[in-house]
């Protein structure tokens, strides 16, 4: 049996909803740029006024609506977290611009999938699934060893 698919605002719909939380707006780039993210936090404050946190699935759109908010005077009123992480969120997280990162371990996931073909080619055991895992760090626990070994999976030291 497959299973139903669904629209991600389903999907968030029901899950603010659990939380007593109302979905105010979904929005989708074409550029995946700040300046885009700068026009749609600008058009989704405006038509929700009351707006209590913004989620940006990338590192342009929390770095976008961080700077909207602070021309508008709202950093710390409203909330941001976003996915991916970056440097540029990395320092907007330290300075409270952000509140927190969901860190997307591209690197790491590229370390692990690669391993896993070379265990393919070379007969060794191989891990059919394997987990995408997205920890959320805060502003207080950006410089734990925890925190720093997953930044290390997203943005390995160059040598």
């Amino acid at each position: 049996m497959k299973p139903k698919p669904f629209l991600v605002e389903e999907l968030y719909g029901s899950c603010c909803k659990a939380d007593g939380c109302k979905l105010a707006q979904m929005l989708e780039t074409r550029g995946l740029t700040v300046n885009e993210a700068v026009t749609q936090a600008n058009d989704m404050l405006t038509a929700h006024p009351n707006i209590k946190a913004i989620y940006g699935m990338y590192d342009e759109a929390g770095t976008g609506a961080a700077k909207v908010l602070q021309t508008r005077g709202l950093t710390g009123k409203v909330g941001i977290a976003v996915a991916d992480g970056s440097p540029t969120t990395i320092a907007l997280l330290k300075s409270s611009a952000i509140q927190g990162i969901f860190f997307q371990e591209a690197v790491g996931q590229g370390v692990d999938g690669t391993q896993q073909v070379f265990n393919a080619l070379t007969k060794a055991p191989v891990k059919k699934d394997l987990a995408l895992v997205m920890p959320l760090v805060t502003a207080d626990k950006v410089e734990s060893p925890e925190a720093k070994a997953v930044i290390a999976r997203v943005f390995p030291a160059s040598k």
